[in-house]
């Protein structure tokens, strides 16, 4: 540790990416979202998802 191998990590968090894809059929994937060596998001998974379109299925209020 501390060697000049070690990435320096920003102090910056991230909320996790939590993306469940639904089929026809009502199935749900869960996939991983790969990550920098950081832990966070790569920069390419953050740029797809804001390139998303998305549509509201269900909300509900918190309690």
């Amino acid at each position: 540790m501390g060697g000049s191998d070690d990435p320096v990590c920003p102090a910056v968090a991230i909320a996790p990416v939590a993306l469940a894809l639904i089929d026809p059929g009502g199935r749900t994937v869960l996939p991983a979202v790969p990550a920098t060596v950081c832990g966070q998001p790569s920069p390419e998974v953050m740029a797809a998802v804001e390139a998303l379109s998305w549509t509201t299925v269900q909300t509900r209020a918190p309690r």
